[in-house]
């Protein structure tokens, strides 16, 4: 089957998992066991106990494609809301659900959110659960000050709206976290947002990746990374990388590395 292209990026993925037959083989062989009155319970429980693991690592295999579909795919985030005491802005948790929803959905995850004991009085858990389709669960949790103090440090909202405050800001945070979210100055709906330049943590980000790339001998040097560069996001010797061309380039590489790993395993 040939790789297939997302349509955003027109980055390569990972060939479809083929893990059909094995899977269809090992439960043949599992009835065959237990239909047999000769055989030994041990040897059955310890097939059982391997078509667990291998139905584990399956699922675990189709996570972790469309995880990296699902970053490659996922739109710029607006930051929408001003923060008046800091003078800044900050996607609101509303706008990225709105935003990021549909490619959330699209390749098969769900995002559960709960609270959970952060072991102190003054932090919130807050925990998801990040499912996909195809059996895979993760669990993940940030730790947040509960928010009832201004910047001056006074009390500016009750218990109450400090609690929503901070399991809001929780979510949005996790829901970066999870999915490599870039979040932009802008009203609009991040399409043009994606023409600012990139902001030095993206950069960052793409610097760290090509180091460990070039270490592992999977990019020759840093001019075969300019040259890919080029290529890739249509970049110009000397000019910055906009937001859009970075997030283009930095799947790109995230591709690259996965690629890589699984042909290691091989």
């Amino acid at each position: 089957m040939a790789p297939k292209k997302t349509p955003d990026t027109e980055v390569t993925l990972p060939a479809k998992i083929n893990i059909g037959n094995n899977q269809d083989k090992l439960l043949a062989m599992i009835e065959r066991m237990a239909t047999n009155p000769e055989t030994n319970i041990i040897a059955l429980e310890r097939m059982l106990d391997m078509q667990e693991r291998v139905i584990k690592h399956q699922a675990k295999a189709r996570y972790n494609v469309a995880m990296l579909k699902t970053q490659t795919e996922m739109p710029i985030v607006p930051k929408d809301k001003p923060n008046a005491q800091t003078g800044s802005r900050y996607s609101s948790y509303e706008t990225i659900m709105k935003t990021c929803s549909p490619t959330i959905a699209a390749n098969g995850f769900t995002v559960s959110f709960t609270q959970k004991d952060s072991g102190s009085p003054d932090l919130i858990r807050v925990a998801a659960d990040v499912a996909h389709i195809g059996g895979h669960v993760e669990h993940k949790y940030v730790d947040v000050p509960i928010d009832n103090l201004g910047p001056k440090g006074s009390p500016n909202k009750t218990k109450t709206h400090g609690w929503k405050s901070a399991v809001t800001y929780g979510r949005s945070t996790l829901l970066g976290m999870i999915f490599n979210l870039s979040m932009v100055d802008g009203d609009d709906d991040g399409n043009a947002a994606g023409n600012d330049e990139a902001s030095e943590e993206l950069m960052e980000s793409i610097n760290t990746l090509k180091v460990e790339l070039i270490k592992a001998g999977v990019i020759k040097s840093e001019t075969d990374f300019i040259k890919r560069t080029k290529v890739l996001v249509k970049a110009e010797e000397g000019v910055a990388l906009t937001t859009a061309q970075a997030r283009k380039l930095l799947g790109a590489l995230k591709v690259t590395a996965k690629q890589a790993k699984e042909k290691g395993n091989e």
